[in-house]
């Protein structure tokens, strides 16, 4: 009787034992933090993240913009992963003569699919290439605030934008470099008859992980944005361009669960309309289910 009760409690605990984790699966130990994993067979991760930044115009307004972004990764196939991101914005501006706007809302829904081209081995791979298609909803939607028509008081675009690019993922423990180029072209008008302009960016970030469980990041980031549209006339003090140093560490406190945290600071900008962009702080996490 006892041989059979501990042969049922092996049967119950072996699918948990053979269970492999994330990184175990692929093969490769290093923490990866949302949009730059190896895609495996059903791969499905969800993420949370936190981001911070501020905003000056000539005129002395400032405003603090936080938003929250939840996402969800799922790869059906080694080849593919399908991605949403669902931004929920809060925003803040302080005028010069000291009044103050809020508002709060839903951002534009991003839906992103990402097709693996090259692979340089099955398991453990050092070189990934994928392209990129996506598609940018306009679901911008404010809850609060006056202001509807004002463009610079929305949480989004509310505009049909195709996103394609290229991604770039290298690994070779304790080292990792994730690149991604895309670029985004509006198709029709969004809030106040603006059509923003065609916008190229660029996401590069190289990672050293000397623990396990621990790494530290630098990283670059990049945005060019062609003139808008208002009104079907071409806006002249719109567009530019700007590039982020960014430093931060990747902590996992469980196997499943990477933390992802970020400073970025603008080392050079030069946009058109008035205004400069400042510090960025960003909290993320990746969980995978």
């Amino acid at each position: 009787m006892v041989r059979v009760v501990l042969a049922l409690v092996l049967l119950a605990l072996a699918p948990s034992a053979v269970r492999a984790c994330s990184t175990c699966t692929v093969g490769d130990p290093t923490l990866t933090v949302m949009g730059a994993e190896q895609p495996n067979d059903g791969r499905l991760r969800f993420s949370g993240a936190l981001r911070w930044r501020t905003e000056r115009e000539d005129d002395g307004t400032r405003l603090v913009e936080r938003r929250l972004e939840l996402g969800l990764a799922w790869s059906p196939v080694a080849r593919l992963t399908l991605s949403a991101n669902v931004p929920l914005v809060s925003r803040r501006a302080r005028f010069s003569n000291l009044a103050e706007e809020r508002s709060f809302g839903l951002g534009d829904v991003d839906l992103r699919a990402r097709l693996l081209l090259f692979r340089d081995r099955a398991l453990a791979p050092r070189h990934l290439l994928a392209a990129v298609v996506g598609l940018e909803l306009p679901t911008a939607l404010r809850t609060s605030g006056p202001y509807e028509d004002d463009p610079e008081q929305q949480p989004g675009t509310r505009s049909w934008d195709p996103i394609a690019g290229l991604t770039y993922g290298f690994f070779r423990a304790p080292f990792s470099l994730s690149t991604v180029a895309v670029v985004l072209a509006p198709l029709t008008e969004g809030v106040g008859r603006v059509r923003a302009g065609p916008s190229a960016r660029l996401s590069t970030r190289a990672q050293w992980q000397p623990w396990e469980v621990f790494g530290f990041a630098l990283g670059v980031d990049a945005r060019i944005d062609g003139r808008e549209h208002v009104d079907g006339q071409r806006e002249r003090a719109s567009g530019g361009a700007i590039v982020y140093g960014s430093a931060g560490v990747v902590v996992a406190p469980t196997e499943d669960v990477v933390i992802d945290l970020r400073l970025s600071l603008p080392a050079w900008q030069a946009l058109r309309g008035g205004h400069d962009e400042g510090a960025v702080i960003f909290v993320g996490v990746a969980i995978d289910a």
